[in-house]
């Protein structure tokens, strides 16, 4: 049977807040409990065996401050970063006290968690924590001058540094596909009872995303259920629109007044650049399709309301979501780009990085922002960003500041 964590009220809270991101808490046994809520390709990489690694980061570089690592990629790994997860330690000033119950720790339990907020499985996972280690440690953060000047804290972002920036404490993560998984059933109710979309059974199951071609629809899943905490379904939000015809028109519409956002997702597993780029280009027809239709007055829609939402419509962003495994740099994207005008190629982001510009107006509370025009484009000033998880931008967004 599998096991469920039941997470403290106030944690659960933090985690149906999160776009993505992780949490810790001590249980009611004095466990220390790793709650992750990822997005779905980093799920699948955690489910799949990646290494797990918590970075407590010296406190001279930032105090109370603990990055976590998954290891999905050799060289640049995924990471997330939190500060201050409850009360300072009692003896170590600069840590939190569930930090040092981590370097003490043989095992943490692990639960992870979907774009919902579901628990979706749950485990225990050994480390190797060693107390005189960590001591050792902290002697040298406290007396070494090495320890006490050491990095700033942006140079951890890619991966860990020395011993001098921070002590890993590595979780020992195994391969979890076989293994039983929780099923979870939920109804949803729209909170405007007026509109005329019914109540939505939810069930889920991650085992129902396992085989072949069905990853894709986990990831559609996660983006779906996160679009809904920005954008109201049936008016500004629509996913899955079809042409009259029936054939699927895009992933997602976003309408904004004159402006529309038409989003295709994309989750390719084979490392084979010819399955890459076969599914990247497809998604870049259909966007150019929906783009022209669009533009055109000429959409061919089934939904009415769509339809007349879509007149007068001035500016068309495209957008191309893919799973975080896929990674576009100057060598492999050359083939792309050269397949298509400038004009013809969309944005292209990874789901984390998508999730991680939600998790940006979530921190400023500004959802509502995205009621109101919150871009122009100058589609002829083409930008190149080499961040992780970031990929590569063919058009210019010129972001207001958004308070």
């Amino acid at each position: 049977m599998p096991h469920f964590h039941i997470p403290h009220p106030v944690s659960q809270q933090y985690l149906e807040g999160l776009v993505h991101g992780f949490y810790l808490e001590i249980t009611e046994q004095d466990e220390v409990a790793l709650l992750i809520k990822p997005e779905p390709s980093i799920l699948d990489s955690i489910m799949a065996g990646c290494p797990l690694e918590i970075y407590l980061v010296n406190p001279n570089i930032q105090q109370k401050t603990i990055i976590l690592y998954i290891h999905d990629s050799s060289s640049t790994p995924y990471h997330m970063l939190h500060h201050h997860f409850g009360i300072e330690d009692k003896v170590v000033r600069g840590f939190d006290a569930i930090a040092i119950k981590i370097a003490h720790s043989k095992k943490i339990k692990l639960a992870l968690y979907n774009a919902a907020s579901s628990c979706v499985y749950t485990c225990y996972l050994a480390t190797n924590a060693n107390t005189s280690n960590f001591d050792e440690w902290l002697f040298h953060v406290f007396n070494t001058e090495a320890y006490r000047y050491p990095t700033n804290l942006s140079v951890l972002h890619n991966t860990p540094g020395s011993s001098t920036n921070g002590f890993s404490v590595h979780l020992q993560n195994r391969n979890h596909r076989n293994e039983e998984k929780i099923s979870i059933i939920s109804l949803a109710i729209p909170d405007d009872p007026s509109n005329n979309y019914p109540p939505i059974e939810h069930a889920f199951n991650y085992d129902q995303f396992l085989g072949d071609g069905k990853h894709g629809y986990h990831q559609e899943l996660g983006i779906t259920v996160t679009l809904e905490r920005f954008f109201k379904r049936g008016t500004e939000l629509f996913v899955s629109p079809k042409y009259i015809d029936g054939l699927e028109f895009s992933d997602y519409l976003l309408l904004n007044k004159n402006a529309v956002i038409v989003i295709e997702s994309k989750y390719v597993i084979s490392s084979k650049s010819t399955k890459r780029h076969q599914a990247i280009k497809k998604a870049i027809h259909q966007l150019n399709r929906a783009e022209q239709s669009i533009l055109a007055g000429e959409a061919g829609l089934k939904d009415k309301v769509i339809k007349s939402a879509l007149k007068g419509t001035t500016v068309v962003l495209k957008v191309c979501l893919l799973n975080s495994a896929i990674q576009l740099n100057d060598d492999n994207a050359r083939n792309i780009a050269d397949s298509f005008s400038k004009c013809e190629l969309p944005i292209f982001i990874s789901v984390a990085g998508f999730f991680n510009l939600l998790t940006g107006l979530v921190a400023k509370k500004c959802a509502d922002r995205f009621r109101q025009p919150f871009f122009q484009l100058d589609p002829l000033v083409p930008i190149v960003s080499g961040k992780r998880r970031s990929h590569l931008l063919l058009r210019q967004i010129l972001n207001r500041r958004i308070i």
